[in-house]
């Protein structure tokens, strides 16, 4: 029993000790383009009592249905990343799912072998792995969606030129184009059609995709509202510009593929040789495992390294 506490306790100061480096490293990532994004979604959001732009935004959100109701923090940090995944699922659902694989991981481990630290690495990844699923697809549907973009704006700038309004050209797109812009479209034409003021409806789709791009449409079409001005000129600016940064994006991942490739041997290569090295001296390797502070420690500088590695190959602009 007293093992066992002593694996449940250690398990839990891993967990503490993993969110506070993702809280760390997080605040480590602010950039410009960072800041950028939070001042686009300041001015989408935030109450500016004095500006006539904006006077109605923040009562038509108030008035949207469950938007004051919504929870806040971290836990609508999780939601939003797992609706922005596209994912039929929950987030108490996903913590279950973690939860579940965990001790499903661990347990037989822990009755199998009297080595603490098996079983504590076997927890963590299964309270990681659904999350990883969540993160992996959200990050291949924002990708798509994306790509999408371009020739979206591209046909409502084309429509709106052609007489038609900005909900009916977002409503062509969603007729016309694939998942996810479709689907995205589609919700918000359709909380339009609810009765659901239009800038609320699209600071909603702004807060449910979380791209800056979609934040300056959003912008761009609630100065033409309430301002007026030619949104169709600025949807194909728009378009010229996101078709720009994939561009240079390509760019950047084609003269950063080197670096990205060494990383993953570096990382990978230590893994590699211990398990080769112990399928030709397997009683000289197992000497390691009497030293779980070594092991503890060559993990943690691998951490360290991918982190590293990640910041010099990858930046946003």
């Amino acid at each position: 029993m007293t093992a066992l506490w002593v694996a449940v306790l250690t398990f839990l100061a891993v967990l503490m000790a993993t969110i506070a480096a993702a809280a760390l490293l997080r605040d480590l990532k602010e950039s410009d383009s960072t800041r950028i994004r939070k001042r686009i979604s300041e001015t989408i959001s935030s109450p500016v009592p004095q500006s006539r732009l904006f006077r109605n935004l923040n009562a038509a959100i108030s008035d949207a249905p469950g938007e004051s109701d919504e929870p806040s923090g971290w836990w609508r940090s999780l939601q939003l990343m797992v609706e922005q995944s596209g994912l039929s699922i929950s987030v108490s659902r996903v913590v279950l799912q973690s939860v579940a694989l965990g001790l499903l991981l661990s347990l037989p481990s822990l009755l199998l072998t009297r080595i603490i630290w098996v079983p504590l690495i076997l927890a963590v990844a299964g309270l990681i792995i659904p999350w990883l699923r969540v993160f992996y697809v959200r990050s291949r549907r924002l990708e798509q969606l994306m790509s999408q973009l371009p020739d979206a704006y591209s046909m409502m700038s084309r429509v709106m030129l052609a007489g038609q309004t900005a909900t009916q050209a977002m409503q062509l797109v969603s007729s016309e184009f694939s998942e996810p812009i479709s689907g995205e479209f589609a919700y918000c034409v359709e909380q339009q059609n609810l009765g659901l003021p239009a800038d609320a409806a699209l600071v909603q789709l702004a807060k449910r995709t979380g791209l800056v791009e979609i934040r300056m449409f959003v912008v761009a079409s609630t100065v033409q509202r309430e301002a007026g001005g030619n949104l169709a000129t600025a949807l194909d600016n728009l378009s010229k510009m996101i078709r720009e940064r994939s561009r240079i994006r390509g760019e950047v991942r084609s003269l950063t593929a080197e670096g990205r490739f060494q990383a993953a041997v570096l990382l990978f290569l230590p893994l590699m040789l211990y398990g080769l090295m112990y399928l030709i001296n397997p009683e000289h390797m197992v000497i390691l495992l009497d030293y779980p502070w070594l092991i503890a420690a060559g993990f943690g500088s691998e951490c360290i390294g991918a982190v590293w590695i990640r910041r010099i190959v990858n930046f946003d602009f």
